[in-house]
């Protein structure tokens, strides 16, 4: 298992081709446009995501409150994996 910057960079490639698949995905969905914040407790537990079949600008209100859903969601379900 690499580790240091080999494991970075393989957290990186991960992470890039998981998005080239997730935006393949949902443009073959009819999806055009699309916000996404992680899930943050105590680590990153997902993400959530907001997509529309219109073109859309998520402005700065928009991802705010995306944000915030994001961080109760995050404690909901990290309190529900350490069973509190």
């Amino acid at each position: 298992m690499p580790t240091g910057a080999g494991l970075a960079l393989s957290l990186i490639a991960v992470a890039v081709l998981g998005a080239v698949l997730f935006r393949t995905v949902l443009r073959a969905r009819g999806v055009v446009s699309a916000a996404v914040v992680p899930l943050m407790a105590e680590r990153c537990v997902g993400a959530l995501a907001v997509v529309t079949r219109t073109r859309r600008i998520f402005g700065d209100e928009d991802v705010s409150l995306l944000r915030a859903f994001g961080e109760h969601a995050a404690v909901a379900l990290e309190k529900a994996r350490v069973g509190t």
